[in-house]
């Protein structure tokens, strides 16, 4: 089989999981959205009229958060299988990686994950839809996060790159790598290697930055760490 016979095999997989993803989307988002929102609401409802003990509302805080996340999961499957159109506007790179960081770092658990964090402060703003961005900026760190069992480094650049002068965002892990065998199809729809995975985060991640014309590199030894490169063009 040529080269050329394989990419067009790849594409023709790629386009089927596609299709069968907007079958499934329009599902589930059809059957879940509803409910979910009842759920938020009379939880919301019930915190502000009943005025619960503390340990009361903390529970109830926790289930309107985990709801916010399954309907970040709905967002995510429905704009991976029915992309929108972006809601581009100014946009400061540095800020969407701070809201970032903030949304996903703690739900590291007791693990003991160290945050270096450089990000160059004279980077022009760019033009992103920053809801989009956001989410896919927190899917990676979520998944560098998930990569280190125990202990670890995350490391989070922000520059402008000198040879193609697009904005530069690196989210670099020292945890489990990526073998080799699988580094061309973590992007690919419901693929994983984690038990519980969905494999759907870096789908939404490839879909965001492409939407954007931007570009995306993955590096990984396949025993220790994984570095993903987010390029976008600056206007």
């Amino acid at each position: 089989m040529t080269a050329n016979q394989k990419t067009s095999l790849s594409e023709k997989y790629q386009l089927e999981k596609l299709n069968m993803l907007e079958q499934i989307a329009d599902m589930v988002v059809h059957d879940m959205r509803n409910p979910l929102s009842s759920i938020k609401m009379g939880l919301t409802t019930l915190m502000n009229r009943s005025n619960p003990e503390e340990r009361d509302r903390t529970f109830m805080e926790i289930m309107v958060k985990e709801v916010e996340n399954l309907e970040d999961i709905l967002k995510n499957l429905l704009d991976i299988a029915k992309p929108q159109n972006l809601r581009l506007s100014q946009t400061n790179i540095n800020q969407v990686v701070n809201q970032a960081l903030d949304r996903t770092t703690e739900n590291f658990g007791e693990r003991e994950i160290k945050i270096e964090k450089t990000l160059n402060p004279d980077l022009p703003p760019v033009q992103t839809d920053k809801d989009r961005l956001l989410r896919a900026i927190s899917a990676l760190i979520m998944n560098a996060g998930q990569s280190i069992e125990k202990s670890g480094t995350i490391r989070i650049q922000s520059n402008l790159d000198n040879e193609t002068s697009q904005l530069k965002i690196l989210i670099q892990d020292d945890g489990e790598g990526i073998p080799s065998e699988n580094i061309n199809q973590v992007f690919d729809p419901f693929f994983s290697t984690r038990p519980r995975g969905r494999g759907l985060g870096l789908t939404y991640v490839k879909n965001t930055i492409n939407a954007h014309k931007g570009q995306l590199k993955i590096e990984s030894d396949g025993s220790k760490g994984t570095a993903i490169t987010l390029y976008l063009p600056v206007q």
